[in-house]
């Protein structure tokens, strides 16, 4: 899939046909995503009991903490690069494979230590299995990143709608054979493998036994300070559903993160076009 673009892919036409095809494209895939998350928060919620939502939004506040660490903002600095040689793409490829299993690694180890702080034993099996998404989904960094870069917007929508179908396909099966948070887990841990693998099939890239430490530090100088405002991002957004979590339990925040999750999908399909074009 290196060579020229498919049908309905940005060639030679300059940037604005490319944004224009972007927009299509990402406003098809995000109305796509939107349905199935809503389908998928629907029927889940029928057949789950609160409390699972409760689990899986505790795990996800530490989760996503870990996850902001996972690629120290790598994937937004090979959009960004002016220039970018093999050496480099390899490079930070290999480093993100390396981050998401040292990652993975931290939030397994942590399991133990967040359910005491909740005071939820429940919780650290789900955060053990849910740990294994970081690894997944760190070789997916750099091919997403080149697709996005080269605004093949195409590949980026067969990529995501791909992956939510199955991952809703794999999660609504789980809980209908009674599986119970195990689903959640089920869904996010296929969405992620898909996403990644597809990411890898249809990128215009294949990583080479290649490392560069002087383009990695220039690399990481514009992640950085990426990171350094995701942290701050994270703590505005998930402060609430935190001390939710701590202080009323997980069938408290399992009404809640399902409220948020109805309130904020649509803003956040919205957004999203716009935004990654």
């Amino acid at each position: 899939m290196s060579g020229a673009p498919a049908a309905g892919e940005p060639g030679d036409g300059g940037l604005k046909p490319a944004a224009v095809s972007g927009v299509r494209w990402t406003s098809l895939a995000q109305f796509v995503r939107f349905g199935l998350q809503l389908l998928s928060t629907l029927v889940l919620a029928a057949l789950l009991p609160p409390d699972a939502f409760g689990l899986v939004g505790m795990a996800a506040v530490v989760v996503g903490f870990v996850a902001l660490f996972r690629d120290l903002g790598t994937g937004a600095a090979v959009i960004q690069q002016r220039d970018l040689d093999e050496s480099t793409r390899s490079t930070v490829f290999w480093v993100n494979v390396a981050l998401g299993l040292v990652a993975g690694a931290a939030l397994f180890a942590a399991a133990t230590p967040v359910s005491r702080f909740y005071g939820e034993p429940r919780l650290a099996p789900v955060m053990r299995a849910l740990a294994f998404a970081l690894p997944l989904a760190g070789p997916g960094v750099v091919p997403l990143a080149i697709l996005q870069r080269e605004l093949l917007f195409s590949r980026i929508a067969r990529v995501e709608v791909s992956a939510n179908v199955i991952g809703v396909g794999a999660g609504i099966a789980a809980a209908l054979a009674g599986a119970g948070v195990w689903s959640l887990v089920l869904q996010t841990l296929v969405t992620t493998a898909v996403q990644s693998g597809m990411g890898l099939l249809l990128a215009p890239f294949r990583p080479r036994v290649l490392f560069r430490t002087d383009r990695l530090r220039e690399v990481l100088g514009y992640g950085a300070g990426l990171t350094g405002f995701q942290v701050t991002h994270w703590l505005t957004r998930n402060v609430d559903q935190l001390l939710i979590g701590r202080f009323a339990g997980a069938t408290a925040l399992g009404y809640y993160a399902l409220a948020i999750r109805l309130v904020f999908q649509p803003l956040q399909a919205a957004s999203g076009v716009v935004g990654r074009v």
